[in-house]
């Protein structure tokens, strides 16, 4: 069978950008792009410079689209990395740039005015430009679409010689052709909207006051240096110009009072959304604008939430996506954190809601006066139970027993709390699950009512010390060496003395201080080593004996300052020692075990102090971390499942027009596309039923398994691969093409973090017959092909170079990076087909990271009657019979 073929692929324009004039010498003074094309819109404006991403969807009429991380003006007082939430009412793509300003502000007199000069002279609505409104029969023709000028706004009178004028800017002309007003004053006379031509200078000779002056007026109108003429630049649209090259859309920014962009905000636990905490897909649904967006670790974003919620990808939504404020948490989609009743109505399951304390549960070890096992995690619901009675298993949020799953756990009971062992947990005798006890209305109990504490009084271990500006946490022992080495690097575990390989953690998680003062009792010049992940002192000009290569250790990173010869305590442990022969830091407190020093390879030679470190408890292989109290339920839930659904594009479908989607008695449905890149990377499918007006409701998600037994499964685990994609930064877009009668799917397989090679890798497509029949993967955006580097793309050492100075200006104390190609979003209100051609064309959004812009790309394909696909149809399309009453 025939595969699609690329026709074409263009860039239309850039769609966001400002001038650089925030500093005494801007360098960057006009609103133009890389190719010198003039700007449609002046995010500057709004306090936006630069934003990549664009998840967006049609609403009522029009295009919103939600551009991420942004680069902020500092004046806006909005954080760095908010996301600017804009929207399109265009109903076809503009072919041309926005005027041009240069030269001069003019201050125009408007009625009522003493000013002497001819009356009737309008502001074009729909290019921006100055046009005589004053002939009935004619309105001259605009920049936009060539049809009539459309006057708005105030009513201006210009001065002329023929009225007396003095003072002003000469050889303003009325133009014959387009009724606009041009500059006649040089060579150049402009390009007229009517014919392409230069404007025809007829009339009378007008003299426009600039700035500074005494005439009362309306400000900020400038000449375009592409067609001429006079345009307003009051605001962040700057018209159409049938002279200047490009082309795209106006933006429309939600606002806040101050005129600033309203950030893009979730209400608790999401907040507002900063650095990698983008909006990923958003879709229109009973009245509203619902999007996914969410956020992630602190570790990642530096962006702490109050409780310290689970990280995530939410369901929001908004009545008025076009006014300030925040949207509503509907419920977190990925990860699953087990289920829970919503509310205490019970009527829906919904993940467990974490907060609080990160515990830390023993597990496979002997049980002890003070420590008792068989405490199971549930698979079905994700909450801690006593599995201890063979003949009662509790009751599950998920209807009927709790299901063991996992490790057995030893929980510490009977003893006093301290600061980092919470009490008070206990087994529910109604459902067997570990609750905690001191909350006042006792939680949601699976058994219906509230939890009903047994005597057993169980502690739960938690860390207390938390990593920030000057402390680093992840610092560990390591049992085959006896060294601390950092084990914050999931991938890397440095270089053991033992053996060669990694090192392996055990025992408490240290948080060590750095850059702060020494003193007395505390020693700086502790280093991390580049070359094993070790700690050492660098105080010497030797360095010691690294075991990667038996030369010195290579410092790098933080100056960490240790305190010494002080009393242990629950949170320091005493007895770490420097060694005389390696440099490195080890634990001297066993005597039987001085652990293996690289020099050679007998035990570590402690001299000078005795240092005491800060720790938390640690994880290893007998303690597991990830668990969390529920603030809806109060148990103890684990909260390590996989986001994989950590970007999600949704597409809503008619349900009947889809053989093999779920049978239902609603009308409609939401596809979604999710992507992870962590383990079992790739691009997974789920479909939910709207059950209009109702909201989407998480416990009817099905997730697509690929088995033709059983294709769909509410079970997320279950949820099979059906592209691998290994990427891990990368956004999808999905739509139904109505025309072809075709799925498409867009995704870019470039990547920051591998290279030269990664950054230059292509945005593909897939074309579908169905949602699990697909073509192999189509390029339709390839920078090095397309010729982008040089021209609209930066490329380190191109002899074509991108101007640094783009605003946002690279900075310039960081490394040089070429341009990659990411985010490639559809904007389907504007697709294209030809069914006697067969020929589809699609507009999308494209960041390129090198300049920091989004822009708007057009791609051209021969679609084939008959697709050849990759995979085919994996079960019969006989009707599956689902049941979604309350789960």
């Amino acid at each position: 069978m025939a595969t699609v073929k690329v026709i074409s692929t263009t860039r239309i324009g850039q769609l966001t950008g400002s001038t650089d004039l925030d500093q005494d010498n801007p360098r960057w003074p006009l609103l133009v792009d890389a190719e010198q094309w003039p700007l449609l819109n002046d995010t500057g404006r709004w306090g936006a410079t630069g934003v990549d991403l664009g998840a967006n969807t049609e609403h009522k009429g029009r295009t919103y689209i939600f551009f991420g991380d942004v680069a902020t003006k500092k004046q806006s007082g909005i954080p760095l990395n908010a996301d600017l939430v804009a929207w399109i009412d265009e109903p076809e793509v503009l072919r041309h740039g926005g005027h041009l300003a240069i030269g001069r502000t003019f201050v125009l007199p408007y009625e009522p005015t003493d000013v002497p000069g001819q009356p009737d002279w309008r502001f074009c609505g729909k290019c921006g430009s100055l046009f005589w409104n004053g002939n009935p029969a004619f309105k001259g023709f605009c920049h936009r679409d060539g049809g009539r000028h459309e006057a708005i706004g105030l009513r201006f009178v210009i001065p002329a010689r023929e009225t007396g004028a003095q003072a002003g800017q000469p050889d303003w002309r009325y133009c014959g052709k387009c009724a606009s007003l041009f500059w006649n004053g040089g060579n150049f006379k402009g390009i007229c909207p009517r014919d392409g031509a230069p404007h025809d200078a007829i009339g009378w000779n007008f003299l426009l006051p600039y700035k500074p002056t005494g005439v009362q007026g309306q400000t900020e109108w400038r000449f375009c240096g592409k067609c001429a003429g006079l345009f307003w630049d009051g605001n962040a649209h700057k018209g159409i110009c049938k002279g200047a090259p490009g082309g795209g859309f106006h933006l429309n920014a939600v606002l806040g009072d101050n005129g600033w962009f309203d950030p893009f905000t979730g209400t608790a636990p999401i907040g507002q959304t900063l650095s990698l905490e983008t909006p990923s897909g958003a879709f229109s649904y009973a009245n509203k604008v619902w999007v996914f967006a969410g956020f992630s670790d602190p570790q990642y974003t530096g962006h702490a939430r109050p409780g310290d919620p689970v990280g995530g990808v939410y369901l929001t939504s908004k009545a008025k996506p076009d006014k300030p404020g925040p949207y509503q948490k509907e419920f977190l989609l990925s990860p699953q954190i087990g289920w829970c009743p919503r509310d205490a109505s019970r009527d829906r399951l919904e993940s467990h809601d974490p907060l609080g304390w990160k515990f830390l549960l023993s597990h496979d070890i002997p049980e002890g006066p003070n420590r008792k096992a068989n405490y199971r995690r549930c698979h079905k619901c994700a909450s801690l139970f006593w599995d201890g009675d063979a003949a009662f298993k509790g009751r599950c949020h998920r209807g009927g027993s709790h299901e063991a799953s996992g490790l057995n756990y030893v929980l510490l009971h009977s003893v006093a709390a301290d600061d980092q062992h919470q009490a008070n947990w206990r087994s529910c005798a109604k459902c067997a699950s570990v609750y905690w006890n001191g909350a006042n209305n006792g939680g949601l109990c699976p058994a219906g009512g509230k939890h009903q504490a047994t005597p057993l009084n169980l502690l739960l271990t938690h860390p207390t010390l938390v990593e920030d500006k000057t402390h680093q946490a992840n610092w560990r022992f390591c049992e085959k060496c006896g060294g601390l080495f950092w084990d914050g690097d999931y991938k890397f575990k440095g270089r053991c003395p033992k053996d060669g390989a990694g090192h392996v953690a055990i025992g408490f998680n240290f948080v060590l201080p750095h850059d702060i003062n020494e003193d007395a009792q505390r020693q700086k010049e502790w280093r991390f080593c580049r070359k094993c992940s070790g700690l050492f002192w660098n105080g010497y000009a030797t360095k010691g004996v690294c075991p990667k290569d038996g030369a010195g250790h290579e410092a790098i990173g933080y100056n960490f300052v240790l305190s010494h010869d002080i009393p242990g305590n629950l949170e320091n442990q005493a007895g770490w020692r420097y060694c005389g022969k390696c440099y490195a830091l080890f634990w001297n407190g066993d005597p039987h075990f001085k652990g293996r020093c690289p020099k050679d390879g007998a035990g570590h030679a402690a001299i000078g102090f005795t240092f005491v470190l800060p720790h938390n408890p640690g994880e290893d292989r007998l303690t597991e971390g990830g668990w969390r109290y529920c603030i809806k339920c109060h148990t103890a839930v684990w909260t390590r499942q996989e986001a994989v659904f950590s970007w999600v594009t949704p597409w809503v479908v008619q349900n009947a027009e889809h053989p093999g989607l779920p049978q239902t008695p609603y009308e409609q449905g939401l596809v979604m596309f999710g992507f992870f890149y962590a383990n079992k990377s790739g691009i997974r499918l789920a479909w939910m039923p709207l059950k209009t007006p109702a909201a989407p409701m998480l416990q009817d998600i099905l997730y697509y398994t690929g088995n033709p037994a059983a294709p769909w499964s509410p079970a997320v685990e279950a949820a099979v691969v059906l592209f691998d994609h290994t990427q891990t930064y990368t956004h999808l877009s999905v739509a139904w093409l109505e025309g072809p009668k075709r799925w498409i799917l867009l995704y870019s397989n470039a990547s920051d973090e591998a290279g030269p090679a990664g950054y230059h890798l292509p945005v593909v497509a897939r074309i579908g017959t169905s949602l699990w029949n697909w073509s192999d993967e189509i390029e339709i955006f390839n920078p090095v092909k397309q010729g982008a580097y040089g021209r609209y793309m930066h490329q380190v050492g191109s002899p074509y170079h991108i101007h640094p100075d783009i605003p946002p200006s690279q900075d310039r104390t960081k490394p040089e990076h070429d341009g990659w190609a990411y985010g490639a979003f559809l904007l389907t209100r504007y697709t294209e087909w030809d069914a006697a051609k067969r020929e589809l064309g699609i507009y999308y959004l494209l960041s390129l990271s090198s300049p920091y812009q989004v822009q708007l790309m057009h791609a051209r394909l021969l679609i084939p009657d008959e697709l050849s696909t990759t995979k085919a149809t994996l079960f019969s399309l006989a009707k599956i019979g689902i049941d979604f009453s309350v789960r």
